[in-house]
């Protein structure tokens, strides 16, 4: 047995409470009311982690001093729960001196680590976790102790992607079907599913399907995966979207419906670029990012992406909320260039969705005479802060149905309502649904 003393057997009193600390682990030493019994206990609540040595004794029990748990003094196992345990530790009392093995509390603290940093804030009285109805204690003991030095000014960053349990369910929209007004469709009727984006432009840009590859950039994807989305698209008679990220040249190569992005970034944007491509994508805002723009991590700028993007290696890739010089919905000088250019190839805006049921959010009216909007819900984004991806914008299932859309867009409404051509553009499943 490796001694360690914890107490002094004559300082404490019948039914009195010491507090020890070995190898990290905080004990609680307790002199039973006969003043005859004792024992040492693991010396933290199961509840919430309060120091039992602040508590008292009731009856049989060790009682918390903060949220009154109940745990039996001379085992340790609560009458409540039997599931609620501290741990008993041997212990001995020679020569007025109490005793543990200190080798048996370091291989308890191997198995059950101690997540208390004593020189932090609040110290050892820290609730590391909280609760269920508490689910923001731990993080803001960390934003108490680091600031946003550890997560960025923008506050906590996520990864791509949304759980699958949290994108809308289409499954609670209904499609009113045609009847008598409008006579339904025979079985052997063809039904077309070619869309057209840009039908004012020279070179409309045409899909066999009403699905398209939507804009992940080189970083959120890797090469390989923004090649073979491409070739995929490509076997499918439909097109993929560039990203905020540049231009991929192997991904270019296996695109002849090729969507080249310019967003307020502008990574690796050039408008000669613009004359090798089928659409021109203009990004109107960080649109299911307001106000707070997409994050790249420095250490995913490898010298691949960094040649693409034409930024420094290793350095974070920050796209602003918005153009710079951009601050009023009739700057839209930026746009024009490219919705402009000779009339020639189709022009394609995204925004954010159902902001305001008057119009997409920051989508001036007369932008709508030149190409085809692109409404973005609210939950389906990469690369940003957790905060706005919970919070910010609509779910598509609402804006597609609830959006008053303006002028020359209001086909996709009109039609909508009239079961003759959904074309609803959503980053759901990065996708346009359609129905004939």
């Amino acid at each position: 047995m490796n001694k360690v003393r914890v107490a002094t057997w004559s300082e404490i009193e019948p039914g009195g409470l010491v507090h020890a600390l070995v190898a990290g682990v905080d004990l609680v030493v307790v002199q039973w009311p006969d003043g005859e019994g004792h024992s040492v206990l693991y010396g933290r609540c199961v509840h919430r982690g309060a120091l039992m040595a602040d508590g008292h004794i009731d009856g049989d029990n060790l009682v918390c001093g903060i949220h009154s748990w109940d745990y039996r003094y001379d085992t340790g196992v609560s009458s409540y729960r039997d599931t609620d345990v501290l741990h008993k530790f041997s212990s001995v009392i020679e020569d007025d001196i109490v005793w543990v093995d200190g080798d048996e509390v370091a291989a308890w603290a191997e198995s059950h680590p101690q997540p208390y940093v004593r020189d932090a804030y609040q110290g050892e009285y820290q609730d590391p976790t909280g609760t269920h109805d508490e689910p923001y204690v731990k993080h803001i003991h960390a934003l108490a102790e680091d600031g946003l030095s550890r997560v960025g000014h923008h506050g906590v960053t996520g990864a791509m992607g949304v759980p699958r349990e949290k994108l809308p369910k289409w499954d609670g929209l209904q499609i009113l079907t045609a009847q008598l007004a409008r006579p339904p469709l025979l079985d052997d009727h063809r039904v077309e599913t070619e869309i057209v984006i840009g039908p004012a432009a020279e070179k409309p840009l045409r899909l066999d399907i009403p699905l398209f590859v939507s804009d992940m950039s080189f970083g959120s994807l890797s090469a390989e995966a923004k090649t073979a989305l491409a070739r995929g698209a490509e076997i499918a008679g439909t097109a993929i979207a560039s990203g905020e990220g540049g231009m991929l040249p192997e991904e270019k190569a296996e695109s002849s419906r090729y969507m080249y992005e310019l967003a307020s970034a502008r990574f690796g944007f050039s408008w000669e670029k613009l004359s090798d491509v089928q659409a021109f994508h203009f990004k109107g805002g960080q649109a299911a990012k307001t106000g707070t723009g997409g994050h790249l991590p420095g250490p995913k700028v490898t010298p691949e992406i960094a040649a693409v993007r034409e930024i420094p290696i290793g350095e974070p890739a920050i796209s602003p909320a918005r153009f710079p010089e951009w601050t009023k919905p009739s700057d839209r000088r930026v746009c024009d260039r490219g919705a402009r250019a000779d009339r020639r190839d189709s022009c394609w805006i995204q925004a954010l969705c159902a902001a305001h049921r008057s119009r997409p959010s920051g989508c001036p009216r007369s932008w709508h005479r030149l190409c085809d909007p692109r409404w973005q819900g609210g939950r389906h984004r990469s690369g940003t802060p957790s905060l706005p991806k919970q919070h910010l914008g609509s779910d598509d299932s609402c804006a597609c149905t609830s959006a008053t859309i303006p002028r020359r867009c209001r086909r996709f409404k009109r039609h909508f309502d009239h079961h003759r051509w959904v074309a609803v553009a959503c980053r759901l499943c990065q996708s346009a649904c359609a129905r004939r």
